[in-house]
């Protein structure tokens, strides 16, 4: 796990950025899994490893430390697929995950895609959290891989403008 962070509240944050995880990230994104066991399905850490060679991970970092991550893949029909969100518990409501998911949609327009979608389990806070993106609620339904629990489908058209906040961009 990360070394604790400063926390909001004891100091202004000075810098964000966004960028490619490293195959270094990898203890990181699997403590963050683990954090967020019950929001999050569990990936063996040999995918994540395939998911950073391939560039499908990207870490937000705060004040120089691991924030965030969010794994995604893409589709040659023009979807991107948001797999996993996960912020560092200090950093909730700091706009951490906003700054990724634009990074994502830039990410996804440049390559031609015109949708993000994303699962996730009913009943957690994040499904608050999709609209404020611009995402529209198109799905609902159980898996038998997930204990018959609902699942949330968000999707997004990527034409809708995100609210622009300054942080560096990565060359995904």
């Amino acid at each position: 796990m990360s070394p604790l962070l400063i926390t909001p509240e004891a100091a202004p944050i000075v810098s964000r950025t966004v960028r490619l995880a490293t195959l270094t990230d990898l203890p990181f994104v699997n403590a963050q899994q683990k954090a967020w066991s019950g929001n999050v399905g569990f990936l063996p850490s040999q995918t994540f490893e395939r998911y950073i060679e391939r560039g499908q991970i990207i870490i937000a970092e705060e004040n120089g430390w691991p924030a965030g991550y969010i794994s995604f893949c893409g589709s040659s029909k023009g979807l991107v697929r948001v797999l996993q969100v996960a912020v560092h518990h200090d950093l909730l409501r700091e706009h951490v995950g906003t700054d990724m998911m634009r990074i994502i949609q830039q990410h996804a327009e440049s390559n031609g895609a015109s949708i993000t979608r994303l699962t996730c389990r009913d009943g957690l806070p994040a499904n608050d959290f999709w609209p404020t993106l611009g995402f529209v609620q198109t799905a609902v339904y159980a898996r038998r891989t997930t204990r018959r629990r609902l699942l949330r489908e968000w999707t997004k058209q990527l034409e809708a403008v995100v609210p622009q906040r300054t942080i560096e961009v990565p060359t995904l």
